[in-house]
């Protein structure tokens, strides 16, 4: 006798959790930490995984450029940076780190030969909108980017 399941329901994305944050060392260990949490909270919304690739590259580019920088201000202590998710709407995220620095990033257009430099060429390129806006604290850099558009 053959015994017919029915397939698992279709996986739905969810607003009940639009945003998630957590605060980080500024150390370099901090970067992969930040990828997975990306990469964790994406799917848990239920987003496609491109997106969720496309947005932990964000996230490592940011989160690398808030502990290169931010760190350099102080190697006594490590300065704190944060980031923040959030799904604005069902397919648009918002991927913001926030640090201590108040130095503004700079677009570069590194040469084929340059071994660093493309962090935020990479975010332009894949984001649909980014920028810089000063804090109390430090600054801002965020991402917007869409579903499926990477």
């Amino acid at each position: 006798m053959t015994t017919m399941t029915a397939a698992p329901p279709a996986r739905r994305r969810t607003q009940v959790c639009p945003g998630y944050s957590i605060g980080l060392a500024c150390w370099a260990s901090s970067v992969p930490l930040a990828r997975m949490a990306a990469r964790t909270t994406l799917r848990c919304w239920g987003l496609p995984k491109e997106t969720a690739e496309g947005v932990a590259l964000v996230v490592t580019e940011l989160v690398s450029n808030a502990v290169r920088h931010a760190s350099l201000a102080n190697l006594e202590s490590p300065e704190r940076c944060h980031l923040m998710l959030e799904l604005t709407t069902p397919d648009t995220i918002r991927v913001t780190v926030y640090d201590s620095s108040p130095r503004r990033p700079v677009l570069r257009h590194p040469g084929d030969d340059d071994t660093s430099g493309r962090g935020l060429y990479l975010v332009a390129a894949l984001a649909a909108n980014w920028g810089v806006r000063p804090v109390t604290d430090g600054k801002a850099v965020w991402a917007v980017l869409k579903a499926g558009q990477q």
